[in-house]
């Protein structure tokens, strides 16, 4: 460990501040100060044993205490690291995930992990409004930002008048591009839930997670312009490094009087 990190910093043990508060308050300014970076892997819980003359019990309560305020990710086997800033992402507005994370300030690169033709489950057939034993073409891809997995992203797509195959040109880059400059569909709106659930053994191999961390999941339909369904999409984000925001508003009587119309 560079023990010049701390610069001879050592807890107070007459405080009554307990101690895995005061360790997780110097390696919150480390952080803060950047002389830790996101990314970084903090020192080993053997380090900082050393380093400030604790036990093991307290090491762990500061990684749990900032584990919690998601400013550090633990991997399973592998240690500590810097959680990237939080990214916010508006709910209200439906736009390419490449354009999302570009407006967000990340610059992302998404490889695409599988891509297949398949017959879908009851719920999707539901959802595109499919006949029965029609296939769709879904894909999977996986999000990075400075080389480390960010975003799970799977997409399945409806036939509909452009055809799978020609769906299965897609090779990189923005899909909602492609849908629009290649297919003529210009997606218009979506349907979506979020809801936190736990990496299970799929989002922890592609996330690089350890298995059981929260993560966001985002469900959407998305339709055309015609208020056709093209898209069912499945979207998990590390819940530690995104935050979403919404605008509210206060409804007067004569809105509140209206029927509420759902597009699709």
């Amino acid at each position: 460990m560079d023990h010049v990190l701390w610069d001879g910093l050592q807890l107070d043990r007459h405080s009554p501040v307990p101690l895995y508060q005061q360790l997780s308050l110097v390696i919150d300014e480390a952080i803060r100060d950047q002389r830790l970076k996101p990314g970084d892997q903090l020192p080993s819980e053997s380090d900082l044993i050393s380093a400030f003359s604790v036990s093991r019990f307290v090491v762990r309560q500061t990684l749990n205490s900032l584990s919690q305020q998601g400013q550090i990710i633990t991997v399973h086997g592998r240690g500590s690291f810097v959680a990237t800033p939080k990214i916010t992402k508006p709910l209200d507005v439906l736009q390419s995930y490449h354009e999302g994370m570009k407006k967000a300030g990340l610059d992302v690169e998404v490889r695409i992990i599988s891509k297949e033709i398949i017959l879908p489950q009851a719920d999707i057939v539901d959802n595109l409004k499919l006949k029965p034993g029609q296939k769709v073409l879904q894909i999977e891809r996986v999000a990075y930002s400075n080389g480390a997995p960010i975003n799970l992203l799977i997409s399945q797509l409806a036939p509909g008048t452009w055809g799978l195959e020609k769906l299965l040109t897609f090779s990189s880059g923005s899909l909602y591009q492609f849908l629009s400059a290649e297919c003529g569909i210009h997606l218009n709106h979506s349907k979506s839930s979020i809801e936190v659930i736990y990496a299970g053994e799929t989002e922890s191999q592609l996330l690089n997670l350890a298995r059981g961390v929260a993560l966001f999941q985002i469900l959407s339909v998305s339709y055309d312009r015609s208020r056709v369904p093209v898209e069912v999409s499945r979207v998990v984000y590390p819940a530690t490094m995104f935050r979403y925001q919404f605008e509210s508003h206060i409804s007067d009587a004569r809105e509140d009087s209206r029927p509420i119309m759902i597009p699709g």
